[in-house]
């Protein structure tokens, strides 16, 4: 296999690199498409915005210079889109559109959408189909979709849903028969797809094998982003960066990618380092007796590097009592219970661990979900995060379906200006959204980066000690729970100090499958009360300084990581 590109080395050159973007160019781009730049470069509906954004000024824009770069920079938005997605006939659609007045498709991707526009054939009545994909029925799902492909074996409109299906669902074999014996799908397509199987059943080196026939005379930047992400997890890195290398060129805009070049070339990938310190490991718990007994295992079959396990049961009912009692036979003195009558909620329980006289001498605490499962060397990545960024003082990571890894639950969050009211009646202003890019496509490595960020993840949240009480406990406010590790995070950033997203640690996590994964009506409306909660605890000022302060730090550590490429 060809373990690297034409650019022999780790860069791009200047000309197509052309770091001075960040230094010049960016600064002259609308402030929206600026702050969606810093939040990253994937997402279909985020990448689908953004390059609006760039094209909105074009007619006014009276330099020929910037005009020709906004109008790259939008097409290549648009491209990369597609690319990630490229059964989707409806940002085909907006690619052809741009077209008619800007040259910009590969001549080697014309022939797939012509024909992805002859073959996708949507139903004209689709009710049945989105029913099922709303209360995610995944048996009549699975059934209906294959039904349907077997009646018209040429349409690309249930190659597209049963694609997307197979892999959310890792029905993966399924999938797999599907996409080989689809008819007259263009080799190149079938072979990205067959990539994306492989790379779903974390087969590295078929994945790699699969993603580089794609490449072979079409080198789309966003498919060889993905030969280099399985190069990588193959143990190739330095193969994975020079085609990440080779990737970037033309598209130097792009934030996620960079940021990933950064952390292999610099080693930032590969790195373990024992947290500083002594630190303690905090769960609470109600009545998920089967998941905690899965999440502790998971702890202590790792290095701990001395930290002792501390476990609240907020008056669980079910056999919790019984597995923690189970783990203290095991353990021993390294863990400690504490069994509460009633449950007082996660700020209340999360609250209580901190105070405990052990934890208060902690140099770093981990708040562990009861239904979180850790990989091996976790804490060597959280203290891997700690060593990049001694400054900081909380630290979060990437968090995937338990059973669906290719599914990410939580990145990197930062908040975006919102306007209009969450109520009906207009009483709650609705002062920011937080940005959600992770749920806008499968995981295939456009998180793996590490940088400061507005907020992480309470699931598996890491904070050090003096930094935490700073700003002091998770408000009570927000019980049972929902909101309250968000909000303690907004309170430091606030300050200008601002949590660690470490994109290389996937923590699983468990979710309820089929219709049990929505939201009771109990549930959804304490989220949504809390969220009122939170939209109404800061004013819009003080939201506009947290905004000014993740810009601010994205900024800087992106110009900092392309100066050391550069270098």
């Amino acid at each position: 296999m060809r373990r690297g590109l034409s650019n022999g080395g780790i860069m791009p050159s200047d000309t197509d690199f052309q770091p001075s973007f960040w230094e010049n160019t960016f600064a002259t781009l609308p402030d929206a498409l600026q702050r969606n730049l810093l939040m990253g470069s994937s997402g279909l509906l985020h990448m689908l915005e953004m390059s609006e954004q760039a094209f909105a000024p074009v007619p006014v824009t009276q330099d020929p210079a910037l005009r020709q770069k906004l109008l790259s920079l939008g097409s290549g938005m648009l491209l990369s889109g597609f690319e990630a997605d490229p059964l989707n006939l409806a940002f085909a659609r907006q690619i052809e559109l741009v077209e008619k007045v800007y040259k910009f498709v590969p001549s080697g991707l014309v022939p797939i959408m012509a024909w992805l526009s002859r073959a996708y054939k949507a139903p004209s009545d689709q009710r049945y189909l989105m029913r099922l994909l709303e209360h995610r029925e995944i048996e009549k799902i699975e059934r209906y979709l294959a039904d349907q492909m077997l009646k018209e074996p040429e349409n690309a409109f249930w190659l597209h849903h049963a694609f997307s299906f197979g892999i959310a669902e890792n029905r993966l074999d399924w999938i797999g028969e599907r996409v080989a014996r689809f008819k007259d799908l263009p080799p190149a397509l079938r072979a990205f797809l067959s990539g994306g199987i492989a790379y779903a059943r974390e087969s590295w080196t078929q994945a790699a094998g699969l993603f580089e026939e794609a490449c072979t005379g079409l080198e789309l930047g966003t498919w060889q982003e993905q030969l280099a992400q399985s190069l990588n997890n193959a143990g190739d890195t330095e193969g994975a960066a020079r085609i990440f290398s080779k990737a970037l060129e033309g598209r130097f805009w792009k934030t996620s990618s960079l940021l990933r070049l950064y952390d292999l070339q610099s080693g930032v990938a590969r790195r373990m380092e024992a947290p500083e310190g002594k630190g303690a490991i905090l769960f609470y718990t109600w009545n998920k007796d089967v998941h905690l007994d899965e999440a502790l295992k998971a702890v202590f079959d790792n290095e701990r590097y001395g930290a002792k396990v501390f476990v609240i049961d907020n008056g669980s009912t079910d056999n919790t009592p019984g597995v923690l009692s189970a783990w203290k036979e095991k353990a021993g003195p390294e863990i400690e219970l504490i069994s509460f009558p009633v449950n007082v909620g996660a700020p209340a329980a999360r609250n209580w661990l901190a105070a405990l006289p052990a934890v208060r001498e902690a140099d770093w605490m981990a708040y562990m979900d009861d239904d979180a499962v850790v990989p091996e060397n976790w804490l060597a990545r959280f203290g891997a995060a700690m060593k990049a960024y001694p400054a900081n003082g909380a630290y979060g990571c990437k968090i995937v379906d338990m059973h669906t890894r290719m599914t990410i639950q939580s990145a990197d969050f930062h908040l975006l200006p919102a306007n209009g009211a969450l109520d009906e009646g207009g009483a709650v202003d609705r002062k920011f959204k937080v940005s959600a890019l992770q749920i806008q496509g499968f995981d295939f490595g456009q998180f793996n980066y590490i940088r400061p960020c507005a907020s992480v993840t309470g699931c598996c949240h890491m904070f050090r000690r003096e930094f935490f009480d700073r700003v002091g406990g998770f408000d009570l406010r927000y019980s049972p729970s929902q909101y309250d590790d968000l909000e303690h995070d907004l309170r430091h950033a606030m300050q200008g100090e601002l949590p660690v997203y470490q994109g290389h640690l996937a923590v699983r996590h468990a979710k309820r499958t089929g219709k049990e994964a929505q939201m009771n009506p109990s549930q959804m409306s304490n989220a949504l009360g809390n969220l009122m909660k939170l939209q109404m605890r800061y004013s819009r000022d003080d939201f506009d300084s947290i905004m000014k302060n993740d810009a601010e730090a994205a900024l800087a550590d992106i110009k900092r990581k392309i100066a050391e490429l550069s270098s």
